[in-house]
C-alpha cells in the first residue's frame, strides 16, 4: 500500500515537473516572439539611428585606441621575422620603414630578397579584410589608406614606427559617410630580439636584454678590502678551512672542486699543512703577521692581519696582488686587493647588454647592417664570452667588445674575468682552438679603463 502510494506521489510530482517546464518553455518563446518583433519595429520606425550605431562599431574598430593595440601585434610580428631574416639577408636602411609596413600588411618582403615571413591571414590586410566583407553584408563600404611610414629609435631597447591612417565608411542605405584621419605611433621593445648584428659574426642565439645594474659604476669591479702582504691572483669561492683532515685522502672526493676554491682561515698552521689542496688562501687575524709563517706555501695569498673569518664574503671574489712569485707588503708601489666582480661577470656570461651613448650601434643600425664607424645617441654593447666555436683562433686575440671585436682591435687579458679564474687556466686557454674551454676575456686599453675603472691595470695580466 506505501509503494503505491509512493508510485502515484512520484507520478503527480512528474506531473507537476513536466507541466512547469512547458509553462516555461511557452513563456521563453512568448518573450522571445516579443523581442523580435520589437526588434523589427524598431527596425522599422528607426533605421537611421540603428544603422549609425553599427558605423559606430566600424569607427571604433579603427579608432586610435582600439587600432593601436591592434596594429601593435601586426607590426611587432613584422618586426621580429624581419629582424630572424635579416641576420642572411640584411634590410636597406632608406626604406626601412616601407619594408616593415609591407610586411605587417601583406606578410611580405618586398625588397630584393622576396620572401614570405607571415602567413597572409595573420596580417593586418586580413583584418582590413574581414571588416570590409563585414560592412559589405550591411551595404555599407569601408576604405582605409595607409601613409607617412617612419621608423627611428626613441631609446636604447625601443623602436617607435609611426604612419597615418586615413578611413572612409559609407552606408548606401542612409546615405552617411564619415571620414577621418589618424596618426598612429607604435613603440615597439626590441627586448628578447636576438642580435642581428653578432648573428651575422657566428655569436648566434645572442639575445639584447639590458643588463640587471642601472650604470657601469654598477657593474664594475669594487673593493672588499685591502690587504697587508699577498702574491699572485685567483678567482673562486671562498672557503672557511679551520682544520686539517688526518690524511690527504679525507679530500680526495673533492680535491679537484677545492683547487677552484680559495681557503680562508685565521690559522697559519693550517694554511701551511693543508693550504696548497686549494687554488689560493686568505689568512686573516694576528697569527699572519710573521712572513716566514708562509715558506713553502706555493699557492696565491692574501693576508690581512686585521680582518676576522666573518669579514670575508661567501660570494666568489677576485684576490690580486702586484707580484706572482714573491709576498709582497703593501709599501709603496704594491697593492693587494679583494675585489667584488660579480656584477661584471654576471652581465659578461649572460651576453647582458648596456647603453653605451655615442660609442657603439644602436639596434636599428645592427638590423640594417649600417655598421660603418658612425656611432648612435642610442648605442648599446655587450661583450663577447664563449668557446673556441664562436671565437676563432685566428680572431682569439682581439677585444671581445663587440664593436671591437668587430673592427679587429687587439685586446689584453684580465684577471678573474670568465675563462680567466687562474694564472694556469689563462695559459692552458689562451690558443686551445678546436675545444669547447672558453677563451679567457680579452679587452682594449679603452674598455678596461670604462669596465674595470681604478682596477684596470690591477686587473690585467
Amino acid at each position: 500500500m506505501a509503494k503505491r502510494l509512493e508510485n502515484k506521489l512520484n507520478k503527480k510530482k512528474g506531473f507537476v515537473f513536466t507541466i512547469l517546464t512547458l509553462v516555461i518553455i511557452v513563456f521563453m518563446i512568448i518573450e522571445l516572439n516579443v523581442y523580435f518583433r520589437t526588434y523589427e519595429l524598431k527596425l522599422a520606425n528607426e533605421p537611421s539611428k540603428l544603422r549609425l550605431q553599427v558605423m559606430q562599431d566600424f569607427i571604433k574598430a579603427y579608432s586610435p585606441n582600439y587600432f593601436n593595440n591592434t596594429a601593435y601585434s601586426f607590426v611587432y610580428s613584422a618586426l621580429y621575422k624581419l629582424n630572424n631574416d635579416s641576420i642572411n639577408y640584411p634590410p636597406s636602411q632608406s626604406s626601412l620603414a616601407e619594408l616593415l609596413w609591407n610586411i605587417s600588411y601583406t606578410g611580405k618582403r618586398t625588397d630584393s630578397h622576396a620572401v614570405q615571413l607571415i602567413d597572409q591571414a595573420n596580417t593586418l590586410s586580413s583584418y582590413d579584410s574581414n571588416l570590409s566583407a563585414l560592412a559589405k553584408s550591411m551595404n555599407m563600404d569601408i576604405r582605409v589608406n595607409y601613409r607617412n611610414f617612419n621608423i627611428s629609435q626613441v631609446n636604447y631597447w625601443t623602436v617607435q614606427y609611426n604612419f597615418t591612417m586615413d578611413v572612409s565608411i559609407y552606408d548606401k542605405t542612409s546615405s552617411t559617410n564619415v571620414k577621418f584621419s589618424s596618426p598612429i605611433s607604435l613603440n615597439i621593445s626590441i627586448i628578447g630580439f636576438e642580435d642581428p648584428w653578432l648573428a651575422r659574426m657566428g655569436f648566434r642565439n645572442r639575445s639584447v636584454i639590458p643588463s640587471d645594474q642601472a650604470n657601469i659604476a654598477q657593474i664594475g669591479p669594487s673593493l672588499i678590502m685591502n690587504g697587508n702582504r699577498g702574491r699572485g691572483w685567483f678567482y673562486g669561492e671562498p672557503v672557511v678551512v679551520t682544520s686539517c683532515p688526518q690524511s690527504d685522502f679525507e679530500f680526495a672526493d673533492s680535491f679537484i672542486q677545492n683547487k677552484t676554491k680559495i681557503m680562508v682561515t685565521d690559522n697559519v698552521d693550517v694554511a701551511r699543512q693543508c693550504g696548497q689542496l686549494f687554488g689560493a688562501a686568505i689568512i686573516v687575524g694576528d697569527a699572519a703577521a710573521q712572513t716566514n709563517n708562509f715558506i713553502g706555501l706555493d699557492i696565491p695569498l692574501f693576508i690581512n692581519t686585521s680582518a676576522k673569518i666573518r669579514d670575508i664574503p661567501a660570494y666568489p671574489l677576485l684576490m690580486i696582488s702586484d707580484n706572482n712569485t714573491e709576498l709582497t707588503d703593501n709599501s709603496t708601489g704594491h697593492y693587494h686587493y679583494l675585489l667584488n666582480i660579480e656584477n661584471m661577470r654576471n652581465s659578461i656570461e649572460c651576453g647582458r647588454y648596456i647603453e653605451r651613448r655615442n660609442f657603439n650601434y644602436g639596434y636599428l643600425r645592427r638590423l640594417t647592417n649600417n655598421v660603418t664607424g658612425v656611432f648612435d645617441e642610442y648605442g648599446i654593447e655587450t661583450i663577447l664570452s664563449g668557446t673556441s666555436q664562436s671565437i676563432p683562433a685566428a680572431r682569439s686575440t682581439y677585444s671581445f667588445v663587440d664593436r671591437e671585436y668587430n673592427a679587429s682591435i687587439p685586446g689584453n687579458l684580465y684577471k678573474g674575468l670568465p675563462g680567466c679564474n687562474s694564472e694556469l687556466l689563462c695559459n692552458f686557454t689562451r690558443d686551445n682552438a678546436g675545444t669547447s674551454i672558453p677563451y679567457p676575456i680579452r679587452l682594449s686599453s679603452a674598455s678596461a679603463q670604462y669596465y674595470l675603472g681604478i682596477f684596470n691595470a690591477s686587473m690585467k695580466r
